[in-house]
């Protein structure tokens, strides 16, 4: 119970504590309304590259609030937010998979596997780092963007160089063996997964 004391005597005792709850209430609705929530059904979106590439992976996603995960209408584990990493946990047959990864989420927007900015950025144009985690084994990135196209990727200290293309919210991401597609979500984080909200 909330015990707010002045001189002795409780708010419960001058009669305020029902205006007290009202008021803390109305803040904290407030508060939640001007916050984007991650809970509610998500979509994924197309890349704009996708037709070049062959795309595999999920078409929908529900976040319960009570922390449940379900993927094209199945249950399929739970999720876990801390900050602005997300992780989610997998249930199976035989033991859990976790996986796990910084995440941006917007009024309709969800980007996950996110990097975030590391100084300026113009666009797509500058650096961008992030971890994921892949049932305990973590692997740190850096996803360089230069003007004229060129990338540097560096995994764990390692830098490989490509090229990469930008075509509104999609991005093109070719470096070493791999042809990636991400997204970017306004200039807070780039990420391989981009989901809109369903209404």
């Amino acid at each position: 119970m909330l015990a707010i004391w002045s001189g002795g005597t409780t708010i419960a005792e001058t009669g305020g504590m029902k205006k007290l709850y009202l008021l803390c209430a109305l803040a904290t609705a407030a508060c939640a309304s001007d916050e984007p929530s991650v809970v509610g059904e998500w979509r994924t979106m197309e890349n704009a590259f996708a037709e070049d590439t062959i795309v595999v992976g999920p078409d929908r996603y529900a976040f319960g609030d009570d922390g449940t995960l379900t993927i094209d209408g199945e249950e399929a584990g739970r999720y876990e937010l801390d900050g602005d990493r997300m992780q989610l946990i997998f249930t199976t047959d035989e033991e859990d998979l976790v996986l796990a990864g910084g995440f941006v989420v917007t009024d309709d927007r969800l980007l996950l596997g996110a990097h975030f900015p590391e100084g300026d950025v113009d666009g797509a144009v500058g650096t961008w780092v992030g971890d994921f985690m892949i049932d305990g084994d973590r692997e740190q990135q850096s996803i360089g963007l230069a003007a004229g196209g060129d990338l540097t990727v560096t995994e764990n200290g390692d830098p490989t160089s490509g090229t990469w293309e930008e075509d509104g919210e999609s991005l093109r991401l070719t470096f070493g063996d791999y042809d990636d597609l991400w997204f970017r979500l306004d200039e807070r984080g780039i990420g391989d997964v981009m989901l809109e909200r369903v209404e």
